[in-house]
C-alpha cells in the first residue's frame, strides 16, 4: 500500500541553539551491482572538497564523507563528533578535545595539527570564510587537544563547527594532493562513515562506506551512496517510479499528486527553511536607487509564482530568512503586489517611463517564477530581461557583483547568523560568494554584530527581527516564497534522516526486500 509520511520539522528556538538493494544500477566499471542507495539530485555536484561550495547538493556527498568536530541532532542539539567534549575556559577561550581513536581514509590518523589547518584553510575560503570569523587564533595544545580564541561576537561557534563547511581534512594528505597540482576535491579524503570511489562530472558521484569508521552508532548501514545528477523534473520523477533510483530529492511540486496516488512510491513532506529569492545588486545602477528596488518589489506576485513553480505547496514569504528557520519574523513594512504603487515608485525616483535590467536566474524552475515578474514589469514601462545560468554561472556572475539582479534560492540552518552574515557582509561583496545584494551600509552588518554578541536568545530574535523590518523596507533582497519540503522514496525504503535545513542524512538507509 502507498504511504506518505508528513513530518512536521521546525527548527527550535532554546537557549543551547542561540549560544536498493536491487534498483542498485551496476557498477560503471562493469561490477556487479551491489546494495547502493541511488539518490536523484536535480544538480551536478560542484565540488567534494568541504571549503570549496557552500550548497545542499554537493553538501550531501561531502557531508557523509567529512566529520567536523561538532554535530546537530534532528534534536537540534549540538553534540560531539571528533570532538570528544569542549570547555569555555573563559569567555574569549574555547578548548576542544579531541578523539584519539580516529583514522583519515587513507590510514592516517587525525590529529590536532589537521584541526587546526582545517580551520585555517576554511577560514581562506571565500564560500565558508564568514562561518569562522569569531576565531581569532588557534593552539595546538598537545595531539588531541586545541584552544581557540574567539571575539565576544561566537555566539554562534558551536553551529559553525557543525556546518557542512567546517569537515576536518587531513593535513599532510591535502598538501602532498596541492603540491603535485591536483586539488582535493579530484581525490577527497575524510573521517566520515564515507569514502570517495568515483564522480563523474555531469553524470554521477559514488561513495562507498569506510569500514574503519569510528562510531557505529553513525556509521554507514547501506553498501554505499549513489548520486545521480538528472536535470529533467519528471525524468527523476519516472527514474523513482521504475526503480531506476531509490530517493529523489526536491520533488517537483507539480508531480506530488501523482506521487502520492502511487503505491510503489513514499512520499514525506516537511516543514523547510528554505527560501526562494531575488536579490538586486544594491551598489550599482539602476537598483543603487532604493525606489526602484521598491518599484520592482511591488511588481512582484507571490502568489501567481507559488502557483506556477511549487503548484501551490508554499507560502508568501516578505523576510529574507525562511518561514520554518530561527531568526524568520514578519516585516512591518512590505511591498505587495499593486502595479500602481510600483508606477508611483518610477515617478518619484525620475523614471517615469521606467528602466531595463537583467535577472540572472538558476535553473528552469525559478525561470517560471522570473517570467511571472517579467510580465508584470513590463506592464509599468519596465524590461525585464532574463538570463538563465547554472551554478558556475549564478557563482561567478553574481558572487562577482557583476550582475543586476540574482534569482536562487537559499536554505538556512540551525544558525540564523550563518545566514545573514554570508548575505550582508560587506567583505565578501565580488569575493564569489553569496553577498548578492552587494549592500554597503552600516546597519545591516551593525545588528548581524550585534546579535551574534550575545548569547540571550530573545534578544537575538529581536535583533534579527529588526534586520528583516530593514531589508524589507528598504528592498534590500526581494523574498518570494517559502516551499514545504518534499523528499520521496521508494515504498520499500526506510531510514531517509530529514532535516528542516534540508542537510538529510544517507547512512540509515535501508532497503526491505
Amino acid at each position: 500500500m502507498r504511504t506518505m509520511k508528513k513530518i512536521g520539522i521546525f527548527i527550535l528556538i532554546t537557549a543551547m541553539l542561540m549560544s536498493m538493494a536491487a534498483c542498485g544500477g551496476a557498477d560503471p566499471e562493469g561490477g556487479e551491482e551491489g546494495r547502493v542507495i541511488v539518490i536523484a539530485q536535480s544538480n551536478d555536484v560542484s565540488s567534494l572538497d568541504p571549503h570549496g561550495h557552500n550548497e545542499l547538493t554537493s553538501g550531501n556527498v561531502t557531508r557523509m564523507m567529512y566529520d567536523g568536530l561538532v554535530r546537530l541532532t534532528a534534536d537540534n542539539e549540538y553534540v560531539p563528533s571528533l570532538a570528544s567534549s569542549w570547555e569555555y575556559l573563559d569567555q574569549n577561550t574555547v578548548q576542544i578535545n579531541l578523539r584519539d581513536d580516529v583514522q583519515f581514509h587513507d590510514g592516517s590518523n587525525f590529529t590536532a595539527t589537521d584541526v587546526k589547518y582545517s580551520l585555517e584553510r576554511e577560514a581562506q575560503s571565500s564560500f565558508s570564510s564568514h562561518l569562522l570569523e569569531m576565531i581569532t587564533a588557534i593552539e595546538i595544545v598537545d595531539d588531541y587537544s586545541v584552544i581557540l580564541t574567539v571575539t565576544d561576537q561566537s555566539a554562534a561557534l558551536m553551529s559553525s563547527l557543525a556546518h557542512q563547511c567546517s569537515g576536518i581534512v587531513p593535513k599532510e594528505y591535502t598538501e602532498n594532493l596541492e603540491a603535485e597540482g591536483k586539488k582535493l576535491s579530484d581525490a577527497p579524503c575524510g573521517t566520515g562513515p564515507y569514502m570517495y570511489d568515483y564522480w563523474t562530472l555531469g553524470s554521477e558521484c559514488q561513495i562507498v562506506p569506510f569500514e574503519g569508521y569510528y562510531d557505529d552508532a553513525y556509521a554507514a548501514k547501506n553498501d554505499g551512496l549513489r548520486f545521480r545528477y538528472i536535470a529533467e523534473d519528471n525524468s527523476r520523477v519516472v527514474a523513482l517510479e521504475t526503480g531506476e533510483v531509490d530517493v529523489i530529492i526536491h520533488v517537483p511540486n507539480s508531480s506530488i499528486e501523482s506521487l502520492l496516488e502511487n503505491e510503489d512510491v513514499n512520499v514525506i513532506m516537511y516543514t523547510s527553511c528554505d527560501l526562494n529569492y531575488m536579490s538586486p545588486n544594491c551598489s550599482k545602477a539602476p537598483f543603487d536607487n532604493e525606489l526602484l528596488r521598491r518599484a520592482v518589489a511591488h511588481c512582484i506576485d507571490r502568489e501567481a509564482m507559488i502557483q506556477v513553480q511549487a503548484s501551490g505547496y508554499a507560502e508568501a514569504n516578505y523576510a529574507p530568512i525562511g518561514k520554518a528557520a530561527i531568526g524568520y519574523s514578519d516585516p512591518t513594512v512590505i511591498y505587495e503586489y499593486d502595479l500602481e504603487k510600483a508606477k508611483e515608485c518610477l515617478v518619484g525616483a525620475g523614471y517615469p517611463d521606467g528602466f531595463e535590467f537583467t535577472a540572472s536566474v538558476w535553473g528552469d524552475q525559478n525561470a517560471k517564477s522570473a517570467q511571472i515578474l517579467q510580465s508584470a514589469c513590463k506592464q509599468v514601462g519596465i524590461i525585464m530581461s532574463i538570463e538563465i545560468l547554472d551554478n558556475a554561472g549564478m557563482t561567478s556572475k553574481c558572487g562577482g557583483a557583476l550582475h543586476d539582479v540574482g534569482m536562487d534560492n537559499w536554505t538556512a540552518n540551525s544558525e540564523p547568523d550563518n545566514t545573514y552574515r554570508p548575505w550582508f557582509s560587506r567583505e565578501l561583496i565580488g569575493a564569489g560568494g553569496y553577498n548578492w545584494s552587494c549592500y554597503t551600509g552600516d546597519e545591516i552588518e551593525t545588528l548581524v554584530e550585534a546579535a551574534v554578541s550575545t548569547n540571550d536568545h530573545n534578544e537575538r530574535l529581536a535583533l534579527y527581527a529588526q534586520i528583516n523590518d530593514f531589508v524589507s523596507e528598504h528592498s534590500v533582497v526581494w523574498p518570494l516564497f517559502s516551499k514545504e519540503g518534499v523528499v520521496a522514496t521508494g515504498a520499500n525504503v526506510d531510514g531517509f534522516g530529514v532535516f528542516a535545513t534540508g542537510m538529510h542524512l544517507f547512512q540509515n538507509i535501508e532497503v526491505n526486500e
